[in-house]
Parts: C-alpha cells; structure tokens; sequence
C-alpha cells in the first residue's frame, strides 16, 4: 500500500445518499452527469475554513468506498482521481529508483512497463482510473453530439 499524505482534517465533513436525484448533477469523480432519478451521493465538508459541496454518482461511490477501507481515510468526491493517480505513481516508482536504472539498459526500462509489477492494489487503482477517464470521455462525447 502506498503512503500518502493526508493533511489535517476537516472541521465539518458530511455524505449522504440520495435515492432519487430530482434534476441532473455534475459527479465530481468522473465529471459525468447523474441524471434524474439516479441515486448519488451528496458531499460537504469544511476544510480551513473553505466549504466544499460535491456530489458523486454510485460507479464512483464504489472505487471511493475501496480506496478509504484500504488507505483509512476518507477523500472528497473531487479529490478522489488526484489521490488514486498519486497512489499509483507512488507504487510505480517505489519498485525501482529511477536513478539507479540505466536509461540506455533494456532490461531495466523493461521493469517500468511490467503491469505484473503492480500489486494488486496498485492494479485495482489502475483499472478505477481507467473506468473514470472512460466514463468522463463519454461524457464529453455525449455532449460534443448534442452540440449543434
């Protein structure tokens, strides 16, 4: 598991689900639409004085529910995808220092592009990244489409 840096903690933190949405929302995980009638989530939190209102659609709910039983903490909707990239760049590069590989050796620059090398966590991360970045490029296709 990788160390991550949590700093402090917030003053207010609140997360509810909502069964039914009763107009559409933007999911501050994927950047999708939760569409009307979808159950979410609804966040809010107080950190250093700055209020924080976010909601997040159930797909995304599921990685974020993952991440915190592992990590024991609780990340924000919005901060969900930034916590999941640093998780993996750090289990990537803490397999390996990349100044003691040798660029111009091709079995060392083999060892960086090895999935095997990934944990399972790091692979579970891997995989909840790529699931947002497609459900948020199929959002912007869906709107680039209806655009006249």
């Amino acid at each position: 598991m990788c160390e991550l840096d949590f700093d402090g903690h917030c003053e207010v933190w609140e997360q509810r689900l909502i069964v039914k949405s009763r107009k559409d929302h933007y999911c501050h995980g994927c950047g999708g639409t939760i569409s009307i009638g979808a159950s979410y989530i609804s966040h809010f939190s107080v950190f250093e004085g700055d209020t924080s209102s976010e909601r997040m659609c159930l797909p995304c709910k599921t990685i974020m529910d993952a991440f915190e039983r592992e990590h024991g903490r609780q990340v924000s909707p919005d901060s969900l995808f930034d916590f999941l990239r640093e998780c993996l760049d750090e289990e990537n590069w803490a397999i390996d220092d990349p100044d003691d590989l040798d660029p111009d050796d091709e079995e060392d620059m083999l060892k960086l592009r090895e999935p095997s090398r990934l944990s399972d966590s790091g692979l579970r991360w891997k995989y909840a990244i790529a699931e947002i970045q497609a459900r948020s490029e199929a959002r912007r296709r869906a709107v680039a489409s209806d655009a006249p």
